[in-house]
């Protein structure tokens, strides 16, 4: 930051603290939130019996084909749910990044115009 004002003794401006502490805290709440959507989600299993299995052996293949699709289906829309919270999740990180970056922004405009 000296370098930036081109004085060889600085100190931060008072009026700089508090945007830089936010900037901090935005930029750290994104990468936690960043990092969270790495981590993987547990997308839900489908429960089927040995009773259920044996029921679907008799029956005929258009029937056991369609009992697959069912729960196939039931999966899909386990991962749907699983994923939209990952978008939800990374569009707060996004939005949090943003904000991080407007503040450290007005905050090193503090630091110059003092």
């Amino acid at each position: 930051v000296a370098v930036v004002t081109s004085r060889s003794i600085f100190t931060l401006p008072v009026a700089a603290h508090g945007w830089f502490v936010a900037a901090i805290l935005a930029i750290a709440l994104a990468a936690a939130l960043a990092i969270l959507v790495s981590f993987p989600l547990p997308y839900g299993q489908t429960d089927v019996t040995t009773n259920d299995l044996s029921a679907w052996w008799q029956d005929s293949p258009s029937d056991a084909d369609a009992a697959v699709a069912g729960l196939r289906l039931n999966q899909l829309d386990a991962a749907r749910r699983m994923n939209a919270a990952k978008v939800t999740t990374l569009c707060v990180a996004s939005v949090a990044e943003l904000a991080g970056l407007v503040l450290l922004t007005v905050a090193v405009i503090r630091i110059v115009g003092s």
